[in-house]
């Protein structure tokens, strides 16, 4: 017999990422990028529209939920020391 798949949890509710440097402009933020890929991350560049302007995130990874991504963080600031600054923010679709 056929089984119905499973519901999505992860839509559920808000995910995370964690955000590796803030800038406003997109081209330093690419340049970001570059430096954490030769550093072994995966990132990618978000926008965000903040109180003080639009700002260019690099931000690495996605959890489902903030104790993960806090973990996460934890984890990234264990093997980067660049990731010192490192935080963690909802990501908005």
């Amino acid at each position: 017999p056929a089984t119905e798949p499973a519901p999505a949890t992860a839509a559920a509710g808000p995910r995370w990422t964690l955000v590796l440097a803030s800038f406003p402009d997109p081209a330093t933020a690419e340049n970001a990028v570059r430096s954490w890929l030769n550093l072994g991350e995966t990132p990618q560049v978000r926008r965000s529209d903040t109180p003080s302007g639009v700002r260019f995130r690099v931000t690495v990874g996605e959890y489902p939920d903030l104790p993960q991504a806090r973990a996460g963080l934890a984890e990234l600031r264990g093997r980067q020391l660049n990731a010192a600054e490192a935080w963690v923010m909802p990501v908005k679709d």
